[in-house]
């Protein structure tokens, strides 16, 4: 304990016998010592003690440690709560609305982006406090009969053997009651969710047995760390080396095959519309974390036509002035595992949590026909009404039809997303015809963009993304598949693929992932893919 800076906080304060003991054997003639409560920062302790009028039908009683802590150094983090509204909880829109409204008034006197985006977010907040409270109320799953129980047990004396044995039949009831309770809780829950045509999200986002924790990392040269400090360390030098971009824009040669890249501007761009913004707002789910300004969709939503109007004049004048505010270049990430060693980094997904999702779904939707328009039909990845069941089908419908030698090679690239050269991404949105005033927008959300990963309530040191695209953007997605398809276009097909009715059938696309089609193992030109694609990230 010693070496990891541990200390047995039961053995600092001074307790009678009857006050220490955590452990009796069953027939109550033994007792021992051996719960301990055990912590780096013995100075937060005030008290350690044995509490014994706690029963739970176990064997050990409880131990309690009372904390003293310094409000005035926590009073920053404290005041950080997310205000979560609950549609019941919200019992007067109209007045939410109206003190909204009224606290608007102010910003037609700003014109800064980034005093309008800090205005809005502190009167959101500001009001939302008001109005919806900081926390959930949970259902209650146990039956007042088995409270009640629960309640007898707490009050029961163990002061004979007749006593134990009524205790240990009271135990037995108490655990079937809980059983029966749950199993009856979930039943209902289920119920709801199917007679409301919802996933079971809904209801599985409660179970933390589905987490994985990231409590171990591998680290480079090939050693586990475990302490939190050493993982946060890892993780740094890890996404700051995976985003460092080492690749210069690449001049236009003269046998490029693709359009030239050029600034291109249409007719004035419209305003942002309100109704644009509340096809957007509709779009966003509840119930989901919020960025770093903390507000939360529900807010947003229920604020109604004030909302709309001051974000209409934030969302256009960043669109007209080709700025961002600040406060949307940082993100915090969460890291999901994907699949295998849970040590591993690179088997992890970063998440990000971003305060822009709003505006990038505007965006979204007045980019993506242009940008679908330019994708070769190889891609199904990202568009809709396709999935990898078409692409599945094609296979198999070649496979069947052709009676031709088939080879396939599936081609798999790691960490696309986050190794894209931004450089790259804006120079194919150049080439889809896109609007010079939208590419300085998105240049402006990546040339300050930086990351803070959590783990375990900690974060790292903030990160530079040089390279890579946000995975949790809603425009992520688009600009990905369109930079894939700039760079596809270098490639030259010319007597590769299988032939079907007079058409060559090289490859196959969703996302980043690729299957290679030719006639013999000879064709399968991986290495062309390999050059053209590196150089872009």
């Amino acid at each position: 304990m010693e070496k990891e800076g541990l200390f047995m906080m039961n053995s600092f304060f001074q307790k009678r016998p009857h006050r220490k003991w955590t452990w009796s054997s069953p027939d109550g003639s033994t007792k021992n010592e051996i719960d301990f409560i055990m912590t780096t920062r013995r100075q937060l302790f005030s008290d350690v003690s044995v509490i014994k009028r706690v029963k739970t039908g176990s064997d050990h009683r409880m131990v309690r440690g009372l904390l003293n802590l310094n409000v005035k150094f926590e009073r920053c983090r404290l005041m950080k709560s997310t205000p979560r509204p609950v549609r019941a909880l919200i019992q007067s829109p109209e007045t939410y609305q109206l003190e909204l409204q009224n606290r608007f008034q102010c910003l037609e006197d700003f014109n800064a982006v980034d005093d309008i985006n800090d205005k809005i977010v502190e009167t959101v907040h500001a009001v939302g406090v008001k109005f919806c409270k900081t926390r959930r109320r949970r259902t209650q799953k146990l039956t007042d009969h088995t409270l009640n129980l629960i309640a007898v047990r707490r009050e029961m004396k163990l002061q004979s053997s007749v006593h134990l044995i009524a205790y240990r039949q009271l135990n037995r009831q108490i655990s079937k009651c809980i059983r029966r309770d749950l199993r009856n809780f979930n039943t209902a829950r289920i119920e709801e969710a199917i007679k409301r045509n919802q996933s079971s999200k809904v209801f599985a986002s409660d179970l933390s047995t589905r987490k994985c924790q990231l409590s171990k990392l591998k680290t480079e040269c090939g050693s586990i760390v475990s302490e939190i400090p050493e993982i946060l360390s890892e993780i740094e030098r890890f996404y700051r080396q995976l985003h460092t971009s080492s690749l210069e824009p690449h001049a236009s040669v003269s046998d490029d095959p693709r359009t030239s890249v050029i600034r291109h501007y249409s007719d004035d761009i419209p305003d942002v519309s309100l109704s644009e913004i509340r096809i957007a707002l509709q779009h966003l789910q509840n119930s989901k974390s919020p960025g770093e300004d903390r507000i939360q969709a529900e807010l947003l939503k229920a604020g109604g036509k004030p909302v709309l109007k001051v974000l209409q004049k934030l969302f256009t004048s960043v669109l007209h002035g080709g700025t961002t505010p600040e406060a949307w270049s940082g993100s915090a990430m969460v890291l999901f595992f994907k699949k295998g060693a849970n040590a591993l980094l690179k088997n992890y997904r970063a998440i990000s949590f971003l305060s822009r999702v709003l505006f990038s779904r505007v965006i979204t939707n007045r980019l993506s026909c242009r940008l679908i328009d330019f994708q070769a039909s190889e891609q199904a990845g990202f568009q809709k009404g396709f999935s990898t069941i078409d692409h599945i089908h094609t296979l198999l419908q070649i496979e069947q039809k052709t009676n031709l030698p088939l080879y396939l090679a599936y081609v798999d690239y790691e960490k696309t997303f986050d190794s894209v050269e931004i450089w790259a991404v804006l120079q194919s949105l150049q080439r889809c015809q896109v609007d010079w005033r939208y590419i300085e927008v998105l240049k402006s959300l990546y040339s300050r963009a930086t990351m803070a990963i959590r783990v375990q309530n900690q974060s790292t040191k903030p990160i530079h993304l040089q390279r890579g695209v946000r995975q949790g953007d809603i425009t992520s997605p688009k600009l990905f598949t369109a930079a894939l398809e700039d760079v596809f276009k270098l490639l030259d097909w010319k007597g590769y693929g299988i032939n079907v009715i007079s058409e060559y059938i090289t490859h196959l696309r969703f996302a980043d992932d690729i299957v290679l089609m030719a006639e013999s193992l000879e064709d399968l030109a991986l290495c062309s893919i390999t050059s053209i694609v590196s150089p872009h990230g």
